[in-house]
Formats: structure tokens, C-alpha cells, sequence
């Protein structure tokens, strides 16, 4: 899933956080902040969902 589709689905988040990755040198993602979870993405891509 991708950007694009988080936002069809879900909305606009209330927040969005830049974090820099430690795994990958020089990426970084982004955290897009829900009510009732939270989007994890990387280049664009969803990469993991915590509710």
C-alpha cells in the first residue's frame, strides 16, 4: 500500500512525524499519527501499522 491509498482509506492524519532511520543511512520515515493507529512509511510505502 502506498501513500496514495493510506490516504483513500483512512483520511488525512492528524500528525505526521519525519524520523531518521537507523537501518537504512540517509532514508528516513515517516509516521503518519491516526486516532486510533498509527502508519509507518518508507520511500512512499507503508511498511508498518501499531494501533
Amino acid at each position: 500500500m502506498d501513500a496514495a491509498e493510506v490516504r483513500r482509506a483512512l483520511g488525512e492524519p492528524a500528525r505526521v512525524e519525519h524520523v531518521e532511520s537507523a537501518a537504512a543511512k540517509g532514508s528516513r520515515y515517516e509516521r503518519w499519527i491516526f486516532a486510533d493507529r498509527v502508519v509507518v512509511l518508507l520511500d512512499g510505502k507503508v511498511v508498518d501499522v501499531a494501533p
